[in-house]
Order: structure tokens, then C-alpha cells, then sequence
């Protein structure tokens, strides 16, 4: 619920300015329909929000309550519309993070991982933030189309933005040893020992963020340090 609020906040905040000539029964519907949301009744949001874009209202408030009602049919795994009701959003407001956020989040239920990677960076490009690297990394890798060191370039860049998400150095971590792997495979087959000291940073710092992510409760870091990690990273 806690996304959700915020989500609303930041929106409510851009858009929907006092408006003294809205009518009692909008700014009711406006209050039901928030509070429902954010009690997690969406199917009853959604028939109040559906009941709001009927009435006559100024631009603002329109864009408002559709960016309501496709965060309310992302919830409700309704992708289509979802991604239908944000597309209208951002079209009128092109610099709106949020709104390429959460449309990500459906097009990627749609495995339409591609194109929730670049909706995240759109977002990111207007608004960084600690989530939105970190599911772009997350769809990066399921989407098979992207380097392994950039898909852990970006849970890095999650974790700079919040040291505190311990899921992203656990991912970060994960990601690096795996680049580890293929480069030691390279090295290996290549005999190339050069690359020795640039294996070792590596591990090196894939270790800290799984030693990060265990400090930060995530006990399956620990798991990982052991079987990957030894006394002198």
C-alpha cells in the first residue's frame, strides 16, 4: 500500500489543483475512489473511477483520475488497459516518471519486456529512482537481449540510489558473479592471465554487495558468500 500512496501523492500533487466550480459529488467520488485505492479495493476504484471519467471535468482532473485508473488496472492485471489509460497520460505529460513506471510494470506482465526497459529508462531519464534500475535490470535479464554487465550495472546503480535495498545488492551481487563466471571461462580458454587481477576486482566487489544484502537481513546472502567467497576477497 505504501507504493500506492505515494504513486497517488505524487500525482495528486502535478494535477489536481483546487478547482472552487468542481461539483460535491466529483470531489466525493475523488475522495471514495482514493480511499479505495488505497485500502486496496480496486474492482470497487475502478467502478468509481469509470463513474468520475463521465463527468464533465477539466483536463487536469481527467488526466488525473485515467492515471487512477490505470494504476487501478495494473493492480488488477487488466495490461491492456492498463498500458492504454498511462499511454494517454504521458501523452500529455511526456516528462512524467511515474507514469512510464508503472506502464513498465504492465508491459512487462505482457512479457513486453523490451518495451518496459525502455519505458524505465524514459523514467529514469526524468526522475531517477532505486526501483525503477532495479526492474529494469530484473526485465533487462528476462528479456535475454542485454549484456550480463549491464544488467549488473544496473542493480549497482539501484543500490547508489538506495544503500539501504537489500534486494538490489543481492541481485547485484548475483549479476557480477555471473559475469565473473563467463569472463573466467574467457580468460581460461584464451590463456589469457592478465586478466587475473581484474577477476580478482570483480569477485571482489560482487562479495561486498552479497555482504551488504546480508547486513541488510537477506540470510540467502550469507548461503552465496560461502560457497562463492573466500577469506581473502
Amino acid at each position: 500500500m505504501n507504493r500506492i500512496s505515494l504513486l497517488l501523492l505524487s500525482v495528486v500533487t502535478i494535477f489536481f489543483l483546487p478547482n472552487k466550480t468542481v461539483s460535491q459529488s466529483v470531489e466525493e467520488l475523488a475522495n471514495k475512489a482514493e480511499i479505495e485505492i488505497s485500502s486496496g479495493s480496486y474492482t470497487e476504484a475502478l467502478e468509481t473511477i469509470n463513474v468520475l471519467t463521465e463527468r464533465s471535468l477539466s483536463e487536469d482532473q481527467e488526466i488525473l483520475f485515467i492515471y487512477w485508473r490505470g494504476l487501478v488496472n495494473s493492480e488488477l492485471k487488466n495490461n491492456v488497459e492498463a498500458v492504454r489509460d498511462l499511454s494517454f497520460v504521458i501523452n500529455r505529460h511526456p516528462e512524467f516518471s511515474p507514469g512510464y513506471a508503472l506502464r513498465a510494470n504492465a508491459k512487462a506482465e505482457m512479457n513486453d519486456y523490451i518495451g518496459a526497459v525502455d519505458d524505465l529508462k524514459t523514467a529514469n531519464k526524468f526522475e531517477e529512482s532505486a526501483i525503477n534500475y532495479f526492474n529494469k535490470a530484473r526485465f533487462m535479464g528476462l528479456s535475454g537481449q542485454f549484456p550480463l554487465i549491464e544488467i549488473a550495472e544496473n542493480f549497482i546503480r539501484s543500490t547508489e540510489l538506495d544503500p539501504t535495498f537489500g534486494g538490489a545488492h543481492l541481485q547485484a551481487g548475483q549479476a557480477l558473479f555471473l559475469v565473473y563466471d563467463v569472463e573466467s571461462l574467457n580468460a581460461s580458454l584464451n590463456n589469457k592471465d592478465e586478466y587475473s587481477s581484474q577477476l580478482s576486482a570483480l569477485k571482489r566487489k560482487a562479495c561486498l554487495h552479497l555482504s551488504k544484502a546480508g547486513e541488510l537481513g537477506i540470510e540467502s546472502a550469507y548461503e552465496m558468500i560461502e560457497e562463492k567467497c573466500n577469506m581473502n576477497w
